[in-house]
């Protein structure tokens, strides 16, 4: 396990366990653990603190208090725009429009259904999405 590794407190064991700005932290030991020491056990590792000496070895960890900061990066800037030629079966209506993107729609690329400005209804023929 590697040293520093931060991991959550888990709830049977712990006061603290619902409180997100406490975590334990690996140390890289693995060892017995002695009475109230913390260490870190389970499928989804969690820290848990020794009622007792134990006689079973697991990876060893220190309680920390962290602060969390959220961090957002711009990682492009210049986003590219995407168009479409539509064709309404309907009314024969052609046109172009950009591709908008939703994320309430059935549709697999994620674009938001396109309905005919002239008649309103869902179109049904569209061309391959073109960089503008």
């Amino acid at each position: 396990m590697r040293k520093g590794k931060l991991f959550p407190v888990a709830s049977p064991y712990s006061v603290i366990s619902h409180r997100p700005d406490y975590r334990i932290q690996a140390t890289g030991e693995f060892r017995c653990p002695n009475k109230e020491e913390w260490f870190i056990s389970g499928a989804i590792p969690e820290g848990y603190q020794a009622p007792n000496d134990l006689s079973t070895p697991y990876y060893i960890g220190k309680l920390v208090k962290v602060k969390t900061t959220v961090v957002e990066t711009v990682i492009e800037e210049n986003i590219k725009k995407w168009e479409r030629e539509h064709f309404c079966l309907p009314c024969k209506y052609h046109f172009t429009k950009e591709v908008e993107f939703s994320e309430f729609t059935q549709n697999l690329s994620g674009e938001k259904t396109t309905f005919c400005p002239k008649c309103n209804k869902r179109v049904t023929m569209s061309s391959p999405a073109k960089e503008v």
